[in-house]
């Protein structure tokens, strides 16, 4: 409760940072690693994924795996070479595609009492890193170049499932640099007095695991990126100035290693409590990772298990000479937290057995109160001042989800209990008695198996028969009721670990109708693809009045005509010979077109290949062309067609985003004149846009900074309680031509957006007619008898006035919804 109002209560604490705009300078040179297990979760596709988002921080920024062998019986096995080298290629084709400053980072097994396994687990590993690139004896063997190391200062570390945002890991970078954080160490007592010398990120929940099963939904709240929470705050910080940390962030390797080299060996199972607690960490709220959350209730309690375990083992710490106090009640309050669970079972049982009802009462009521004030308190400041909302995702959030999550908690307290007693009492006897197996530990991955009713019971079975002793016993009728929730536990916790959504398949004979609708589609392509329209396709074919082909052609037109093609061959109506037949014909046609500053012009005459006037840039149609040539490309990848690769990167490489872009307003430009060499037309400054696919390409590939995907508005409009963000003209087309080549994940924001926009079209139209309204041609002829093109769009979706005042829907606005909702 204190807890709870001081948070509500104490500004925020922002961290300063250096500016980093031009990259990470030398005084700040890091090495990113991630910590995993070899042949389980190690993956140097993680390693390229960091250096994507990381291109900005340029090359004083390193990446590596940390990467140790799995426990075993002894010393060595047969597999270890061959985890070990698939690891090495993985690394040394990084290096030769990107130059060298990836890092493979591995170490002998040693015994630990038990078995064999790497010495200290993960923070053995740091350790170890630490002392290599502080020139310190090590045990490390390294892949990579060693002598790219000297003067690495910075050590950021993650975990094997955690995501980083782009530009996220230059924020730690750059604040760990100001010389306000920079670390002070008592060389006395070991410890970190000013500055900070461990920094950590807010961490949020990945968005696809906050959605995964309705356990995930209950416990983990909302997923994903809030792009308007800029500064979260945390209590300790912001009132004390001491983070802690969280196992994700970054740490300065010399502090590292003067500060926690005294720390007992074979001890410390959860390193990050003192650790944060000796380096003076420091939490930085405006800066995000991400991390899975566990989807089964088994997975979530033997996480709990571990953390519970590893705080117990940090109990001498809080007696420890030089620690803060604030630091010593962060450990102590640690182990509070651990018996909150018992206390609150200890509770509700003593009043189900009390001796007069009023007392079973009292003491029932306070229990269940010690577990719903809080979660009510917060899920009223959530619901304050706002509408009641209707949402495709089922999100639980406010006063309904605190009850919810309560009602869930209290069914599985047996468990919650047994699981915090038994952790408590494995930590002390193996601290005081055994002395074996303290750093016993499994990944996130490891933990997260077996979700079946028989693996339930088997883990639940203490709680069950507890269930049953209250039904047997107890004289109470809300304890009998009780006692059979809890008899029930292990298939309510089953029930809970199964995918929260299964998409349902359709019909056969909505396949057939799909595929043949594609088919036909399709023949269109096919029926223009020649020598005489330089195998570019034709805008469109007017049969009435007939005027016929419109030779002329636009970016979108090309890129969607090739993707029309590898779709056609993943659905079997063309043969593989015929797809690269088509698109080397089609790279033909664009490689004879006149371009300017690596873009195509917007419109072409197919014939002549001459830009049609006004020649310029659309934002739009260059966006779409890239993705359409980067979707061909992992085709063609896929396929081994080492020579249609070579022509679509010489295509797209100079397709360089950033002549679009006005780094002012950082928004791109509707169009771009190449004559004037200047952005035209206006910008475009909202999310719901046909252009949010060139703005997420753009970011990226780094043309432009990822802080111009936050200036685009989120602006909501509502219609019949559904809500979704705004568009300009309200078509479908805005909402739902991106989704044809990204995710759209349930949950987010984006999810619910498409689906109110499918909503407000259906609703637009009347009973059993036609529905999907967009840009299109429709029934307005010019002079020359060719029908007009207009954007058309529905009022409830538009910021646009008047887009209801006439109907036209065309199909292939309807057929952009199967990306959505294909039933």
């Amino acid at each position: 409760f204190i807890d709870f109002v001081l948070l509500h209560l104490v500004p925020a604490r922002r961290l300063f940072r250096m500016d980093i705009e031009q990259g990470v300078p030398p005084e700040g040179r890091s090495i990113c690693v991630i910590s995993s297990l070899l042949g389980s979760e190690t993956d140097a596709g993680r390693l390229e994924e960091l250096y994507h988002a990381c291109r900005n921080e340029g090359g004083n920024l390193l990446f590596g795996l940390l990467a140790d062998l799995p426990a075993a019986d002894s010393s060595s096995t047969a597999e270890d070479s061959q985890l070990i080298l698939q690891a090495k290629r993985s690394i040394d084709a990084l290096n030769r595609k990107y130059g060298q400053r990836f890092y493979l980072f591995t170490r002998e097994r040693s015994f630990d009492g038990e078995r064999y396994s790497p010495h200290e687990r993960k923070r053995g590993a740091l350790m170890e890193l630490a002392r290599l690139i502080c020139d310190k004896p090590n045990q490390l063997r390294v892949t990579g170049e060693r002598d790219a190391l000297a003067g690495v200062k910075y050590i950021v570390t993650l975990d094997s499932d955690t995501r980083i945002y782009p530009g996220s890991v230059g924020q730690l970078i750059a604040a760990m640099l100001h010389p306000l954080n920079r670390p002070e160490i008592d060389e006395k007592l070991k410890i970190v007095r000013r500055g900070h010398a461990l920094i950590h990120p807010r961490i949020d929940t990945e968005l696809k695991s906050a959605v995964d099963t309705d356990f995930s939904i209950i416990f983990s709240g909302g997923g994903g990126s809030d792009p308007y929470g800029s500064l979260c705050g945390e209590l300790y910080m912001d009132a004390f100035g001491s983070g802690g940390f969280a196992g994700k962030g970054v740490i300065d390797a010399a502090a590292l290693i003067k500060c926690t080299s005294h720390f007992p060996q074979g001890r410390v199972l959860s390193h990050d409590a003192p650790e944060g607690a000796y380096l003076r960490g420091a939490y930085m709220g405006d800066v995000e990772f991400s991390d899975r959350f566990p989807s089964k209730p088994l997975a979530y309690y033997k996480r709990q298990h571990r953390w519970i375990r590893g705080d117990w083992q940090n109990l001498p710490f809080i007696f420890a000479p030089g620690l803060r106090y604030i630091d010593r009640w962060r450990l102590f309050d640690s182990l509070r937290r651990s018996l909150i669970a018992p206390a609150t079972l200890a509770a509700i049982l003593t009043g189900f057995y009390a001796d007069t009802v009023q007392a079973a009462a009292w003491a029932a009521l306070l229990a269940l109160l010690s577990r719903l004030f809080i979660s009510l308190a917060e899920g009223a400041l959530q619901n304050r001042g706002k509408p009641h909302l209707r949402r495709y995702s089922r999100i639980l959030s406010g006063v309904g989800g605190a009850i919810v999550q309560t009602f869930i908690r209290l069914w599985l307290l047996p468990y919650e209990a047994w699981v915090s007693v038994t952790a408590v009492a494995t930590a002390l006897w193996r601290m005081l008695v055994s002395h074996r197996r303290l750093l016993q530990w499994q990944t996130a991955a490891q933990c997260d198996q077996g979700a079946g009713l028989a693996e339930h019971i088997r883990a639940m079975l203490l709680p069950m028969l507890l269930g049953l002793a209250l039904m047997l016993s107890c004289p109470l009728v809300i304890g009998k009721a009780s006692g059979l929730m809890w008899l029930l536990s292990p298939a309510a916790a089953a029930a809970l670990a199964l995918g929260a959504r299964r998409d349902t398949e359709l019909s056969s004979a909505d396949s057939e109708y799909l595929k043949t609708a594609a088919g036909l589609s399709y023949k269109y392509l096919e029926s223009f693809h020649h020598k005489e329209n330089n195998f570019l396709p034709p805008d469109n074919f007017q049969e009435q009045p007939p005027v016929g082909l419109a030779r002329r052609s636009s970016p979108t037109n090309m890129g969607l005509a090739m993707v029309s093609a590898v779709a056609a061959f993943d659905m079997g109506l063309i043969s593989r010979e015929k797809l690269l037949q088509t698109l080397g014909e089609s790279l033909t046609g664009l490689e004879s077109l006149p371009r300017a500053k690596g873009h195509f012009y917007n419109w072409y005459d197919i014939q002549s290949l001459r830009p049609l006037q006004p020649a310029y840039i659309s934002t739009v149609d260059s966006g779409n062309l890239y993705a359409s040539l980067l979707t061909v490309r992992s085709a063609a990848a896929e396929l081994g067609v080492e020579k249609l690769l070579a022509r679509l990167d010489a295509i797209m490489e100079p397709m360089d985003f950033s002549i679009l872009f006005d780094t002012r307003r950082e928004l791109f430009h509707i169009c771009y004149d190449p004559a004037r060499e200047r952005g035209m037309g206006g910008w475009y400054d909202l999310m719901a846009s046909e252009a949010m696919l060139t703005s997420y390409l753009a970011a990226a590939k780094g043309d432009v900074p990822v802080r111009h995907w936050r200036r685009l508005s989120r602006a909501q409009l509502q219609k019949d309680g559904y809500r979704g963000l705004a568009s300009w003209t309200g078509t479908m087309f805005e909402y739902l031509m991106p989704s044809l080549f990204l995710p759209v994940y349930r949950g987010s924001l984006l999810y619910e957006s498409q689906r109110f926009c499918v909503y407000a079209q259906k609703r637009r139209t009347w009973a059993g007619k036609p529905w999907g309204i967009s840009e299109s041609a429709f029934y307005s002829l010019d002079s020359a008898l060719n029908y007009r093109y207009k954007a058309h769009g529905v009022a409830a979706l538009a910021l646009k006035r008047g887009q209801d005042a006439e109907m036209v829907v065309s199909p292939y606005s309807s057929f952009l919804a199967l990306a959505i909702d294909p039933s």
